[in-house]
C-alpha cells in the first residue's frame, strides 16, 4: 500500500470508527479504529523514522505502569512522516486515544491503558521545555532576501501551534491514563 493510500484508508476507518462510537456500535467503531490504527503505523514504519517507531513501540510497552519512562529514549521522534501521506506522529496519537475510548467502553481496561501510555510516550519529547536551552534566532536576522523574515515567522508561529496541540493531546493521554489506572 502506498503511503497516500495508507493516509486514506487510515482517514476513513477512524473517520468510521468515531462514526459508528457515536451511533452507540462500540464493536464496529472499535474494528474501524483497530485498523485506521495499524494503516497509520503501517505508513509511519515505511518512512525514513521507521526504526523509531518500532523503537517506541517496544518501549511503550515496557513502561506501561511507569509513568515516568525515560523520555531521552524516545527523543529522537521529533518530526512527522512523509506530508504527502497525511499521517503523522500525531495523528497515530489521536488514533491511538480514540481506540483507548472505545476499548474503555467495551472494558478492555487493560490494552486501553497500554494504548494511553503509548500515546504519552510518544508525546512527552515533543512536549518537553529545556530550561537554560539558547532561544532560537530572531526571524528577522534570517538575512536580507526579500519575505524570509515573513517566512521565518510563519514558520515559528506554526512550530508553537504545533507544540500546543502536542501538549493538549498528551493532557488528553494522560487524563486517559489515570482514568484506565
Amino acid at each position: 500500500m502506498a503511503a497516500a493510500d495508507g493516509g486514506l484508508v487510515a482517514l476513513t476507518c477512524s473517520n468510521l470508527g468515531c462514526y459508528y462510537r457515536r451511533a452507540g456500535l462500540p464493536r464496529a467503531a472499535l474494528r474501524y479504529l483497530r485498523r485506521a490504527m495499524k494503516a497509520e503505523e503501517a505508513v509511519l514504519a515505511s518512512s525514513p523514522i521507521s526504526g523509531d517507531i518500532s523503537l517506541l513501540h517496544g518501549l511503550a510497552r515496557d513502561v506501561v505502569g511507569k509513568v515516568a519512562g525515560s523520555p531521552a529514549a524516545v527523543a529522537g521522534l521529533s518530526s512527522p512522516s512523509s506530508p504527502r501521506s497525511g499521517v503523522d506522529v500525531c495523528s497515530l496519537v489521536k488514533t491511538k486515544l480514540n481506540v483507548c475510548a472505545a476499548l474503555s467502553g467495551v472494558g478492555c481496561h487493560e490494552r486501553a491503558e497500554e494504548l494511553a501510555a503509548e500515546a504519552a510516550h510518544l508525546l512527552a519529547p515533543r512536549c518537553v521545555v529545556q530550561f537554560g536551552v539558547q532561544a532560537p534566532p530572531s526571524p528577522f536576522a534570517v538575512g536580507s532576501r526579500p519575505g524570509a523574515a515573513a517566512y521565518a515567522e510563519d514558520a515559528v508561529a506554526a512550530a508553537e501551534e504545533q507544540r500546543r496541540q502536542d501538549c493538549a493531546l498528551l493532557a488528553v493521554a494522560c487524563h486517559n491514563l489515570g482514568a484506565e489506572r
